[in-house]
């Protein structure tokens, strides 16, 4: 992670912070077992490469998910691929904005597709060829 994507982190764990009304990083500290002045370099973007469990015990506090944090960084999970959010924003170079309403494009899609019993245009295509 780089220094425009640590920075990235650090603002959103802040925002989610005084979301969830904790006044400060010392109340978070409290209930996340993480020392406070850790959680301060990490709120101002100074850690590079926060590990897995830190992340998932900022969630636990937060909603359980540690997607809702990595939502708008590039922070990559072991094993797991970014979101689309951060994809767009990697591979495309569109801005947080952007990225948001791409992913709300086709996480509207497989929503509808879902609600259809699951179809996908491959299939429709296959039956046009098995009908010619």
């Amino acid at each position: 992670m780089n220094q425009e994507e640590a920075q990235a982190l650090g603002e959103r764990v802040k925002e989610l912070r005084q979301r969830y009304e904790y006044p400060s990083v010392r109340a978070l500290a409290k209930v996340t077992g993480l020392s406070h002045s850790y959680l301060a370099k990490l709120e101002r973007g100074e850690i590079e490469s926060p590990s897995t469990q830190t992340l998932e015990r900022i969630a636990k506090v937060f909603s359980g998910n540690v997607q809702e944090i990595l939502g708008k960084s590039s922070v990559k999970l072991s094993g797991e691929l970014p979101d689309m959010r951060t994809y767009f924003r990697r591979t495309l170079g569109v801005s947080f904005d952007e990225a948001d309403k791409l992913a709300a494009l086709i996480e509207g899609e497989i929503s509808t597709r879902a609600k259809k019993g699951g179809e996908h245009e491959e299939d429709e295509h296959k039956d046009d060829a098995d009908a010619d």
